[in-house]
């Protein structure tokens, strides 16, 4: 991903930002953001901490949020920026509806949504099987370890387009494995 999608950004929303290395990399490349970080997790959002108190970034340009996304409540048109780095694999098809909802919502009037995801390629079968088989053993390592019920990627993209958002931007990385994406917020389609 490219951090110039950040350049006129003031107030950005971080969903599951983990140890806190990209908010940790965004605060520093940017004197003048504001991150929002949303994570379910306690043990990520301390890692995270860490991190930015050892790069000695004052911690008043961040709010860190304890709380599952589809119960926490995002202030209407708030963001000029959401980033979502390897979290929409996380959730099923309905669950994505209602947090693109949100998203769109917390967005600014033309706000972007970057994406970094997942990838499963369809124009080369050994890429296809080889991310198919990765993304299995993924799915089964999060679920022995966090309990993780999600087996397989939904569609984000197809659920972004219904939110009413237009994809502007699409970098493929590691043999099309993973997809960096910068979606713009459009009106929702009826």
């Amino acid at each position: 991903m490219n951090v110039s999608e950040f350049a006129t950004a003031s107030k950005v929303l971080l969903l599951g930002d983990g140890n806190g290395r990209f908010s940790t990399h965004l605060l520093t490349q940017f004197p003048e953001i504001q991150i929002t970080s949303i994570d379910a997790s306690g043990s990520m959002l301390r890692q995270a901490k860490k991190r930015r108190e050892k790069a000695e970034i004052n911690e008043d340009r961040i709010h860190s949020i304890q709380q599952n996304i589809l119960e926490c409540a995002i202030n209407h048109e708030s963001y000029d920026v959401v980033v979502a780095q390897f979290f929409f694999d996380s959730f099923e098809q309905t669950q994505l509806e209602h947090i693109a909802d949100k998203i769109s919502k917390g967005l600014k009037a033309n706000g972007k949504l970057i994406v970094s995801e997942f990838h499963i390629p369809t124009d080369t079968r050994i890429g296809n099987v080889r991310a198919r088989i990765t993304l299995g053993l993924l799915y089964t390592i999060f679920w022995l370890l966090t309990g993780l019920k999600t087996r397989r990627l939904a569609d984000y993209q197809t659920v972004l387009a219904n939110s009413g958002f237009n994809m502007v931007k699409s970098v493929f990385l590691s043999q099309k494995t993973l997809v960096s994406q910068v979606f713009r917020k459009t009106n929702p389609i009826d």
